[in-house]
């Protein structure tokens, strides 16, 4: 026996809840009116803050993590979702983007081969990078997942790995987990990406 879906998780509990019921609220709105919604949700700056906040206090406490974290960062931009729907069939639970702490030690920790690493500069934009600052966007197929990509430059470039790739894997289906979760951003070579089949250029 187990509980069903949604009844797992205890919902309330997690940092980026709110987010979640303020998106059901507009869910069933006329598009344009969404849209707008999301856009604003996207740009809030305080959200900045708070993985700045969290990224530095991992790092501190010399990556050990003593509470899982979730706080909401951003929300997925309409012009993906709309890419998401059309294109792959795909509906989200919500466009919020959640991040996790431990993606703070997946990618600026030791445990991490040192060319893929970030610096904890580069590891700070990734909020901007998804608010729209970044140079291309791909669909990973294999792991239903955006990449945003920035590209580096020349003084950043290590081993010819010249752009940093964050992906934000997209959930369809899970409802005790109703956000996407940023996965393990790293630094890699632009043309592996262009060169495996499995991505798909959005923009």
């Amino acid at each position: 026996m187990s509980a069903d879906a949604g009844w797992g998780t205890n919902l309330g509990t997690k940092a980026w809840n709110l987010d979640v019921q303020a998106y059901k609220k507009i869910a069933k709105l006329p598009q344009d009116i969404q849209d707008k919604f999301i856009s604003d949700m996207a740009q809030n700056v305080h959200n900045k803050k708070v993985i700045e906040n969290l990224t530095n206090k991992i790092i501190n406490q010399n990556f050990k993590i003593f509470k899982v974290e979730e706080p909401a960062i951003t929300w997925i931009l309409p012009s993906v979702l709309k890419y998401l729907k059309e294109n792959q069939n795909l509906k989200v639970q919500s466009p919020v983007i959640s991040f996790e702490a431990r993606q703070v030690k997946h990618s600026l920790g030791k445990t991490k081969i040192e060319k893929q690493k970030l610096t904890t500069n580069q590891f700070l934009q990734i909020y901007d990078v998804l608010n729209g600052n970044y140079n291309e966007l791909f669909y990973d197929t294999k792991i239903s997942a955006i990449i945003y990509v920035k590209m580096l430059t020349k003084g950043e470039i290590v081993d010819g790995r010249d752009c940093i790739a964050i992906p934000v894997n997209i959930n369809s289906k899970r409802t005790d987990r109703p956000v996407n979760y940023i996965g393990t951003t790293k630094r890699i070579n632009y043309d592996n990406i262009l060169k495996d089949k499995r991505y798909i250029k959005i923009e």
